[in-house]
């Protein structure tokens, strides 16, 4: 076809995609939405238990004005579809806030909708008013989705049509292929229409809202997190790095359910997964068809779907994403030079800085193992100790705008930093029988070591690698002189280095390893035994294990033949898909499931998932009373509140200065100012409640306004880090495209070593 012609179908194919679009919005936008209000001065009753009313496809959120006596009544949503009655997850109706919104989807036209009441016996709870309002948030999401597919589908018409596909070496159309079959596996769990509910899903799930809202509200980046503790403020954002959390948070925000936007953000964090091990495990083999092995038993290893199906660990299993790039760095940092040397500097601050802005612990870990490996390399440790450090500082450069806040609330502010005590760490700890766990497990949780195997939850790393351990170990003793003249030297030291450290983080992992005795050096204990659980460490044997299986399978090749290592890898994908598929089935089986739309599901005081990052001596359940406080004198109307944002016309009739507390705690950061003057009013941490006081001055009369405002301090490292940003992308690019200019002395030497050159 001539390229003119093309060149105009696609124009046309492109303006067609771009119509139907535009059309929809505009429809979407015209479109009359449903807008009620149900109560006393009305005829119709509300859809309230026994009232039923017929709902379109859509979107929509319930407002209830009500009073009850007591925490112990719920409500929950109810709708009969094509496939039978579909009810919503249990809300809390708290007595102290008399108002609850819920946001829910109808999935298909329903002709009986209504809201379903638990009141307890002898419970007193009336509803005053209730206001159903439709939204666009379905419509937007259908919009965003549709222009997905149409990207989708435009790329794949490009790539059939300049024969992308056709043209690519059968190795590369393997490894395509292989790794969409590998992320696919590893989400047989999520193809449903609901969630499980793991330890973690209220936590994170909150996060995700909270991220979300805040963002909504004109903050960023976001730091101080509403939803959590009735809107109180929780610095969630300033304690735990939420980077990646943008991603389901802008989701949610164009319209997305919490749920789809937490699924989307498993399929993608999953496929980098995939695609970090592959990479690791063809750099360290030269060959993709081992990568591929690679990457299929490191994204299906059965600690990381533990991680993801059973615990909900979000943080925990995005750093185990970028985990393998640490260790394949270090190896080759130790044993390249040049440009080589710089690209795998590159990755080791990829993998530290993803690792950091993902989960704190985990970024502790990789830290001390990390030492470790250097320890165990001190030869090449020392004469590479200049680079290294060079990297490290580079990477805390580009990590200002987290570590900083990080760093000034664990300086300035009264907060709870740590969960349990090294008496726990060992409580918790694994048997050394439950790494070859694979068809039937114990309980929910982590269970204590006093009550065994049967009250503990699945832990393990999974048969395959503990095979591959053990057939390492096999090679050493049988091999050993074969492979030390096949294999290079520095490979075999390798190998032995990587077995060591499995062994080291099982023994941590388990319940014999003498965690007290750490707990319990002066000024360093509670940081040395700070992981919570020590199985955590299973996260680092994962990644250790899936290098070793990389050369062991090179191993058995050496030794025996090329269809023995075939095998090999067989056998261990196989047995890693068994163990995979009997966790699935587990937790499929067994795991409640939750259908989520919004956040009001959740006990936004129980998601704060213990007293971490809370201020000491704070009572969550203080939180239910969101009323202000006030003195005598202090007159307060036109009050508004959205998220940690407060708005009020204010008025102090004395003569004197008088105080008030807010609903929010007194957090660094929160400003209070005239709106008209802008002004600042004098605040305080009232002793008891830890709230945020105000001081009100004598005949004051205006409106107030308070919002959380970053300290100077905090903007100041955001410009570093994208300095730090900058810098690295023009170094990598040579200087967004040009050269670095060369110096007198360096353009002579270049001149003289081409005439050289000539005249050889």
């Amino acid at each position: 076809m001539d390229a003119k012609k093309q060149k105009k179908i696609n124009l046309g194919i492109v303006l067609a995609e771009l119509f139907v679009l535009v059309c929809l919005i505009v429809g979407f936008a015209a479109k009359e939405r449903m807008d009620e209000y149900y109560g006393d001065a009305y005829s119709e009753p509300a859809p309230i238990d026994g009232y039923e009313i017929a709902l379109e496809r859509g979107s929509y959120s319930i407002k209830l004005s009500y009073q009850a006596d007591s925490d112990d009544i719920t409500c929950y949503t109810v709708m009969t579809t094509s496939y039978g009655t579909l009810e919503g997850e249990q809300i809390i109706l708290y007595k102290e806030q008399n108002e609850k919104e819920i946001e829910f989807r109808v999935p298909e036209y329903t002709d009986s909708f209504w809201l379903g009441v638990n009141v307890p016996e002898n419970g007193a709870f009336d509803v005053s008013e209730v206001h159903l309002k439709e939204n666009s948030q379905m419509d937007r999401s259908f919009c965003f989705t549709l222009a997905l597919i149409f990207l989708l589908l435009d790329l794949l018409y490009y790539v059939k049509q300049k024969k992308i596909w056709e043209n690519l070496p059968v190795e590369k159309k393997q490894v395509c292929v292989g790794l969409v079959v590998i992320t696919l596996i590893a989400l047989i769990p999520i193809y449903n229409n609901y969630l499980t509910r793991g330890h973690d899903f209220r936590f994170h799930l909150v996060r995700i809202s909270g991220i979300a809202q805040a963002l909504s509200q004109g903050q960023f980046p976001v730091r101080m997190q509403p939803i959590y503790l009735n809107d109180y403020g929780f610095p969630i954002s300033v304690m735990y790095g939420d980077l990646f959390l943008y991603i389901p948070a802008l989701l949610k925000i164009i319209g997305y359910s919490l749920q789809t936007a937490y699924k989307v953000y498993l399929a993608l964090i999953t496929a980098v997964t995939a695609w970090n091990a592959y990479y690791c495990a063809k750099d360290l083999s030269k060959s993709h068809k081992i990568g591929l092995f690679g990457s299929f038993i490191y994204t299906l290893s059965f600690y990381r779907l533990l991680d993801i199906y059973a615990r909900n660990a979000l943080g925990e299993y995005t750093a185990l994403a970028f985990m393998p790039l640490i260790f394949l760095a270090l190896y080759r940092i130790f044993h390249v030079d040049g440009k080589e040397k710089k690209k795998y500097g590159l990755l080791l601050l990829i993998g530290y800085t993803a690792i950091l802005q993902s989960h704190i612990l985990s970024f502790e870990m990789m830290i001390l193992f990390s030492v470790l490996y250097c320890l165990l390399n001190m030869k090449l440790f020392w004469k590479n100790i200049l680079f290294l450090v060079k990297t490290a500082v580079v990477t805390i450069l580009v990590n200002l705008s987290f570590l900083v806040p990080f760093l000034d609330y664990m300086m300035t502010q009264d907060i709870v930093m740590h969960d349990e005590t090294a008496e726990t760490m060992r409580g918790h700890g694994m048997f050394l029988a439950q790494l070859f766990q694979t068809f039937s497990f114990g309980g929910y949780l982590s269970g204590w070591v006093d009550e065994g195997i049967i009250a503990d939850m699945p832990i393990g790393i999974g048969l395959a690698l503990v095979v591959v351990v053990i057939l390492f170990v096999w090679q050493y003793f049988v091999y050993k002189k074969k492979l030390i003249e096949m294999v290079p030297k520095v490979q075999w030291s390798e190998q032995c280095r990587l077995c060591v450290l499995i062994l080291l983080g099982i023994w941590m992992s388990c319940w014999f390893f003498p965690w007290n005795l750490l707990e319990n050096i002066p000024g360093a204990g509670d940081y040395l035994a700070s992981y919570q659980f020590p199985w955590r460490f299973l996260a680092i044997v994962s990644v250790l294990g899936t290098f070793l299986a990389v050369y062991v399978v090179q191993n058995v090749e050496h030794t025996v033949s090329t269809a023995a290592k075939n095998t090999t890898m067989l056998v261990l994908c196989i047995v890693t898909c068994v163990n995979a598929i009997s966790l699935y089935d587990r937790i499929m089986a067994n795991y409640v499931p939750v259908h989520v739309s919004g956040e009001a599901i959740f006990d936004t005081v129980a998601a704060t998932a213990g007293q971490k990052f809370m201020l000491n001596d704070v009572d969550g359940n203080q939180t239910r009373d969101i009323s202000v406080l006030s003195e005598e004198g202090i007159s307060i109307s036109d009050y508004q509140k959205t998220g940690c944002n407060i708005e009020m016309d204010l008025e102090n009739t004395l003569s004197q200065d008088q105080n008030m507390l807010l609903p929010l705690f007194s957090y660094k950061g929160f400003v209070v100012k005239d709106r008209a003057s802008g002004t600042k009013l004098s605040t305080f941490a009232d002793e008891e409640s830890k709230r945020l006081g105000v001081v009100v001055p004598a005949g004051y009369e205006g409106t107030l306004r308070i919002r959380f405002r970053e300290p100077w301090l905090w903007r100041v490292a955001e410009v570093g880090t994208l300095a730090a940003i900058l810098f690295l992308i023009w170094q990598m690019t040579d200087g967004f495209g040009g050269r670095f200019p060369k110096s007198k002395q360096s353009a002579k030497d270049t001149s003289s070593s081409h005439k050289k050159q000539n005249k050889k």
